[in-house]
């Protein structure tokens, strides 16, 4: 199947998590098709970053947080989220 993009429910609001998303055919090869992994602040929704990418012909898709954002995105705050996620769409 061919996907076009990707979205992040973040549990908590104001986070930028690192991460990386990743697509395969066969469950073995992934490729990285969003590279997140030096994180401060993805966009501007730090909620629910959205990603439009193309990949073609692929089965699995994988999201894999790579470090913790202990300031919330902002870094003079002393806010300590978790790492939660309440959702990874993914769509054509």
């Amino acid at each position: 199947m061919s996907v076009g993009g990707a979205r992040i429910v973040r549990e908590a609001a104001g986070v930028a998590h690192p991460y990386k998303i990743e697509s395969s055919r066969d469950g073995a090869i992934w490729n990285t098709t969003i590279d997140r992994t030096a994180n401060i602040s993805d966009t501007s929704n730090l909620s629910q970053p959205e990603h439009r990418f193309e990949t073609k012909a692929v089965r699995y898709i994988r999201l894999t947080l790579t470090g913790y954002d202990d300031k919330g995105g902002q870094r003079n705050s002393d806010m300590r989220p978790w790492a939660g996620i309440r959702e990874f769409e993914v769509f054509e």
